[in-house]
């Protein structure tokens, strides 16, 4: 789930799902995602094969991937944006600002980063 594909220890054919997670992840497996499910592919050479480009409803969306990311992994807390998400109900109600809230978060997270060992950047 969650768009992620793994194998897990002690899987009983990790080289078949090994070969599967290099098909799905190839230029031709995000193509055929795509197709199948209008879907925006992540594989950026992909993303802007003639065939998708030709709907002119994902042009914003392949643009905007020129600056967009993943987002960033911690290894020592990788569930850091739990610390903004607790505090967004807080800034659309009116109780934290959005650099209130931020901050706070900011806070937390290098707490839990300190208390992990890990320095926070």
């Amino acid at each position: 789930g969650g768009f992620s594909l793994s194998i897990p220890v002690g899987a009983e054919n990790p080289e078949a799902a090994w070969e599967f997670i290099k098909c799905a992840t190839s230029y031709e497996g995000h193509l055929s995602w795509a197709r199948d499910t209008a879907a925006i592919p992540t594989h950026r050479e992909a993303a802007r094969d003639p065939i998708l480009l030709a709907d002119p409803n994902w042009e914003t969306v392949i643009s905007v991937m020129e600056t967009s990311s993943g987002g960033n992994y911690l290894a020592a807390y990788p569930n850091w944006f739990e610390q903004i998400q607790t505090r967004q109900e807080q800034v659309w109600t009116g109780e934290l600002t959005p650099e209130e809230a931020l901050e706070q978060a900011q806070q937390e997270i290098e707490r839990v980063m300190a208390e992990r060992g890990q320095a926070g950047d």
